[in-house]
């Protein structure tokens, strides 16, 4: 169970923020929220802590409200009593009118228990999870269990569990973050609380710009489901395409799904320099898909042979420049030239600058597919 205070507004209205795990008004009266796994309030105490000014709500499992004299319930014991209390299921609001909870890209109809507008079937739907493919259903008809994802997240339900573990890793190791993880939601999750790894003077580990990157990622709007595409010949190391916009008519708000595919085998297909392999590593190639869609919609055009374009540039290099890493001078990979064609024939490379001086990371054409990142 988890407590949230409140303050309530005696003037009236229903003008409410939530900050964290506190709920705001114009402060000159507090109030505090009990909720249960789920994030639904379900207790609501006043400042005595009286019982007999509690209020209580319960619900079915998909979300329907059971008012007094429900079963066992009465007025008495704070069940149907006005709170103007508007976040309900999982902490959803609730439109008072049509009766609909607002899960941002779509309403959801707790009496049904199934949202009120279909899923983009691309979004969401794996063919290991025949229940994936109800596009109308809410969390795999598993509501004691799972919550829906508001809209802000990272979704690694197309990896498999060591897959998420990789990126964890690289992504603690980037960030300095001491936990990354992927919650029973599969939604990729930052635990501020853990704090961020320090040296033996106290000095914060990580990038700074690596820590806001992933925050970005995971609470922008939109949405970046992760995918495996192992062995894929369209695929070189990692891919970004945009599966579904859906634009919410009464807030005007507009939110996009982006598929993120990544060839995890890719990475075990390289040689060259360790230097520009661990440069490249699957983290910030995986931050680089991000950040084609964070910032402004990017392409990696223009570049050069000293140009790795514009997200290169901007956004990863000066990530691997706080971590002492190579930085990548070209996007486009090249046929191995001069006295190492022959030796390597068949072989593509990039190039990388540490210290003044060049690093490449090779891979075989016609292993790593795709468009040569």
């Amino acid at each position: 169970m988890g407590l949230r205070f409140v303050g309530r507004n005696s003037l009236g209205g229903e003008n409410t923020a939530l900050i964290d795990n506190v709920r705001i008004t114009i402060v000159d009266n507090v109030e505090w929220l009990v909720s249960d796994q789920l994030g639904t309030p379900r207790m609501v105490f006043d400042k005595t802590g009286s019982l007999a000014g509690t209020k209580r709500h319960d619900y079915l499992p998909f979300g329907e409200e059971l008012g007094a004299y429900t079963g066992t319930r009465t007025l008495a014991q704070g069940y149907g009593t006005p709170d103007g209390l508007r976040q309900k299921f999982t902490s959803k609001e609730r439109d008072n009118e049509t009766g609909l909870d607002y899960f941002l890209a779509r309403y959801y109809s707790s009496t049904q228990g199934r949202f009120t507008s279909p899923d983009d079937f691309l979004n969401d739907t794996h063919v290991h999870d025949p229940a994936s493919w109800n596009l109308y259903a809410y969390v795999r008809n598993n509501p004691l269990k799972l919550v829906d994802p508001t809209g802000e997240k990272v979704n690694g339900d197309g990896l498999t569990d060591a897959e998420r573990q990789q990126l964890i890793d690289d992504w603690q190791r980037k960030t300095g973050y001491n936990r990354v993880y992927f919650d029973n939601n599969n939604n990729l999750v930052i635990d501020r609380n853990a704090g961020i790894a320090r040296d033996a003077d106290g000095n914060r580990l990580g990038s700074a710009d690596a820590r806001a990157n992933l925050t970005d990622a995971i609470e922008t709007k939109d949405v970046f489901n992760l995918e495996h595409a192992n062995g894929s010949n369209q695929v070189a190391f990692a891919d970004n395409e945009l599966t579904q916009v859906t634009s919410n008519a009464q807030t005007k708000e507009t939110f996009r799904t982006y598929r993120v595919r990544i060839d995890f085998s890719d990475f075990t297909h390289t040689t060259g320099d360790r230097e520009a392999i661990a440069a490249n590593s699957i983290g910030l190639v995986v931050l680089h898909e991000f950040d084609h869609n964070l910032y402004g919609h990017l392409t990696d055009s223009p570049n050069g042979p000293n140009d790795p374009g514009p997200v290169e540039a901007n956004y990863i290099n000066p990530i691997r420049e706080q971590l002492g890493l190579a930085q990548r001078a070209t996007y486009s990979a090249v046929p191995v030239g001069g006295a190492l064609k022959d030796v390597y024939r068949g072989y593509v490379q990039v190039r990388y600058t540490l210290n003044g001086r060049d690093k490449v990371q090779r891979w075989q054409d016609t292993v790593v597919g795709g468009v040569h990142h």
